[in-house]
């Protein structure tokens, strides 16, 4: 049981850090797009 709840924890954390990942990659993106266009 223990470890199960250890399993479901590191899945949710792993999820929330492709996330971010993913946000901040995409605000790179905006910035550079944004830096080009001046």
């Amino acid at each position: 049981m223990i470890f199960y709840s250890y399993f479901v924890s590191i899945i949710s954390l792993n999820f929330l850090l492709n996330r971010v990942v993913m946000i901040w990659q995409l605000n790179k993106r905006l910035l550079r797009a944004q830096l080009l266009m001046r």
